[in-house]
């Protein structure tokens, strides 16, 4: 291993002192969200794959809440008001910590802007959402800081392009896919989850920088994820799910510019990418609970003297199969298409999902069907939900596979590489869609245990990396022994969160061994298997989220608890807030002022809709089942009936 630079321990003195600072920060900020001022008030961002976007997902599964409308899913959509939103208002974003440290290699997915070296990466994100009549405008920031510490990497030829650039994405068909960015720490500043929204009847308008998350898949989405950083982008989409009688449907496009990474080519011809994609979902009428979408995503490179609006029809204007290292620059483009379905069950807990993906089209009908599995890529999940007495039981399972056929070897290309465009589907060094990457396989399994304020779990997983690459090596394909010498990730973990009036703590420990890291095993028989690099790696992932993270807004989503007081600001949402009314003022026709009496605030009560059942009212409002139980003496174990109001005991 190489030894770390004496340059790199005031950096990391620095990022330890700001993540306490933040640390110290967000229990003050966080108590806030209980005193509104004025139309303001202090909220956690809903984010891609945060808490919230977890609790959305969850109560579909047990209490029923309308499925429609998530498989299409970012901040903005959480955060936008309506056409009708007419009252100006204004609330801040907590500050947000998400913090991850590796201990041998870099494991990072699904982190956005967070490239989660060796050592330690922080990411504090926060800021405010502002609402004027139909407009909406989010500033939420981020200070992104990265110890990027040395490891072991390539020990064959480096590529002309820099030892952090894999030989296999160096050559056509080629990605901007480095496995190190740079050798120095670094401390940046990004725009984050912004955006500027501007509603209009049934459509929506802006432009933004944040991440979405397109598809049902939990750990990989093919086409749109939060694996790189958000890239700016013009957008088009529906304001909420059209509901009509034939069922309520969905849609967005947008049109986007996307960046190499400092470890790419210096060649300035093909710095200029943009990326035009589109996608919709559809949910019957006869079940709302069954969503079906589409989504295609068409980049391309962007010549000198051209603009990157005019590529926004691209996805629908380019169809021709073409991906031709010798076209001219305004005809070099790529594309991914996907189909995708999602069933929720609440009767049973139950949702099974599914992705299947294209990289290349093919030109005629009996092409397509004598190639069925020619570049293409699916993933296959079920999540199962089981309410207990005090809590309920969580199952996952997702696979996700984009490694091609052997038999199409040599002809289909990798996921997310290209042929005309060297940088291939990424931004910033990182891919835009599945998280493992191209190439890859990956398996996961989870359990956890979900109480009220609380949560437990276990998983495990492994991944096959980069298989295309190796098997169209000349070891796999004439040294022999391939099975020996697979680059393959094994891990597994705890993972839990726990919920304060004023902080949630969610946190993930993973241990695991990565075999044959970049496929350096040069045995050639069981005896000399061992000769190898296998590196023993652990990760530790915390995020502080001050408060309990409100619920988006959306249509479709879970609504928030009535508020306890009709005199509440109109943009308190977050279920934990309790407002306190305006203290009585005297009366001016008095000869002596009565002295001010404090009024207590009105107990939260919730009227029971048909579907929901009791852990799920708890975990809503943030308290136990057993308080549930004390604060309804009526309740007899865990039956309710539609219509029947509950008393919420205050949150301690």
């Amino acid at each position: 291993m190489h030894h770390e630079r004496p340059a790199a321990r005031p950096r990391r003195a620095a990022a330890l002192a700001l993540w306490a600072a933040a640390a110290a920060a967000a229990p003050l900020a966080a108590q806030t969200v209980p005193a509104p001022v004025g139309t303001a008030a202090v909220r956690a961002l809903p984010a891609v794959g945060s808490a919230a976007d977890d609790s959305v997902r969850l109560a579909q599964l047990l209490s029923g809440a309308p499925a429609a409308g998530y498989l299409l899913r970012s901040p903005s959509g959480a955060l936008a008001g309506g056409a009708g939103s007419a009252a100006p208002g204004w609330e801040l974003l907590a500050p947000e910590l998400a913090t991850v440290w590796n201990s041998a290699l870099p494991f990072s997915l699904n982190d956005g802007s967070l490239w989660a070296g060796r050592g330690l990466s922080t990411r504090l994100t926060a800021g405010a959402v502002l609402r004027w009549g139909p407009v909406t405008a989010v500033a939420a920031p981020e200070v992104v800081y990265q110890q990027n510490r040395e490891f072991d990497t390539w020990e064959g030829e480096v590529p002309p392009t820099g030892p952090y650039v894999l030989p296999w994405y160096a050559q056509a068909p080629s990605a901007d896919l480095p496995l190190r960015p740079g050798d120095e720490a670094s401390t940046r500043v990004r725009p984050g989850q912004s955006s500027l929204t501007v509603a209009a009847g049934p459509v929506a308008f802006g432009a933004a920088t944040e991440n979405q998350w397109w598809g049902p898949g939990i750990r990989n989405a093919i086409v749109l994820s939060n694996n790189a950083p958000g890239f700016p982008h013009a957008f088009l989409r529906t304001g909420a799910p059209v509901r009509t009688r034939a069922g309520s449907f969905e849609a967005k496009w947008i049109l986007g510019r996307l960046s190499e990474s400092a470890q790419f080519d210096t060649a300035g011809w093909n710095d200029r990418r943009a990326v035009s994609a589109l996608v919709a979902t559809y949910s019957p009428a006869l079940d709302p609970n069954l969503t079906l979408g589409a989504a295609r995503s068409v980049y391309s490179l962007v010549p000198e003297g051209s603009s990157t609006l005019g590529r926004f029809a691209d996805v629908l204007a380019r169809w021709t199969r073409r991906d031709d290292p010798e076209a001219d620059e305004d005809g070099r483009y790529n594309q991914v298409l996907s189909l995708f379905g999602r069933w929720v069950l609440p009767e049973d807990g139950l949702e099974v999902y599914g992705e299947w993906s294209r990289q290349d089209l093919p030109s005629t009908f009996g092409e397509a069907s004598d190639h069925l599995g020619y570049s293409q890529g699916f993933t296959l999940g079920v999540q199962y939900a089981r309410e207990m007495r005090s809590g309920a039981l969580r199952l996952q399972g997702e696979a996700t596979t984009l490694q091609q056929s052997p038999s199409t070897l040599g002809t289909a290309k990798s996921y997310y590489t290209s042929l005309s465009v060297p940088q291939g589907y990424t931004h910033e060094g990182q891919v835009l869609g599945a998280a493992i990457g191209p190439g890859a396989n990956s398996q996961w399994l989870a359990a956890d245990y979900l109480a009220g304020r609380w949560s437990l779990g276990l998983f495990g997983g492994r991944i096959r990396w980069d298989d295309d690459a190796f098997l169209n090596s000349f070891r796999a394909q004439y040294v022999g022994w391939p099975f020996l010498a697979h680059d393959v990730s094994v891990f597994g973990g705890l993972r839990g969160g726990y919920a304060l009036p004023w902080l949630r703590l969610d946190a993930e420990l993973t241990s695991g061994v990565r075999y044959n890291f970049l496929f350096q095993n040069r045995g050639q028989s069981w005896e000399t298997s061992d000769d190898a690099t296998d590196v023993r790696n652990h990760t530790l992932r915390v995020v502080l989220t001050p408060g309990r993270p409100a619920l988006p807004q959306r249509v479709g989503a879970v609504p928030p608890p009535p508020a306890a007081d009709s005199t509440a600001a109109p943009l308190v949402r977050d279920p934990s807030t309790r407002p306190v009314p305006p203290a009585a003022r005297p009366d001016p026709a008095a000869r002596t002022p009565a002295p001010a009496t404090r009024t207590p605030a009105p107990a939260r009560t919730h009227t029971v809709r048909a579907g929901e059942t009791l852990f799920a009212i708890a975990r809503r409002y943030g308290v136990s089942v057993d308080a549930l139980r004390a604060a309804n003496p009526a309740v007899q174990g865990d039956r309710i009936q539609a219509g029947q109001t509950l008393r919420i005991p205050p949150v301690r």
